[in-house]
């Protein structure tokens, strides 16, 4: 098989594998949690590393979804002490409600409210940020 085969099998394969990302984040974004926005992204994610349509609508979505985190979790000290407070109420209340859950709807919520004390516990001081760079930084030293 020649190397022009192999790309255009890896370019196809890629695609395919977005799209059906993307079919699935329709299919299943209506479950609880964070439901289908996970899938979208990172089906619009491989389709970007082939298409540049797709590129800038991915780098759209960033630059928004980065300037509502701006708005939301700003540093302010009262704000920044209530979101931690409020996450850590979140991920408690979450706990206890997917201990006790006896039916799907509890579980649901539980999952729900226990990934909105992860975002905010993510999202408040730039912690995921943070993360990310420390990643990088661990990364880039083991090169």
């Amino acid at each position: 098989m020649k190397k022009d085969d192999r790309t255009l099998l890896k370019r196809i394969g890629i695609d395919a594998l977005g799209v059906l990302l993307i079919i699935g984040s329709i299919l299943f974004g209506w479950i609880p949690g964070p439901g289908g926005i996970p899938l979208f992204l990172a089906g619009l994610g491989l389709l970007a590393t082939n298409h540049e349509w797709a590129r800038r609508i991915f780098v759209e979505i960033k630059e928004r979804g980065m300037s509502i985190s701006e708005t939301i979790f700003r540093d302010h000290p009262v704000l920044v002490l209530t979101y931690d407070i409020l996450a850590v109420i979140l991920l408690i209340t979450g706990g206890i409600l997917f201990s006790a859950a006896t039916n799907n709807i509890y579980a649901g919520l539980s999952i729900v409210v226990f990934f909105l004390g992860v975002s905010l516990f993510l999202g408040n001081r730039k912690r995921a940020n943070k993360i990310t760079a420390w990643a990088k930084n661990i990364a880039n030293r083991n090169k």
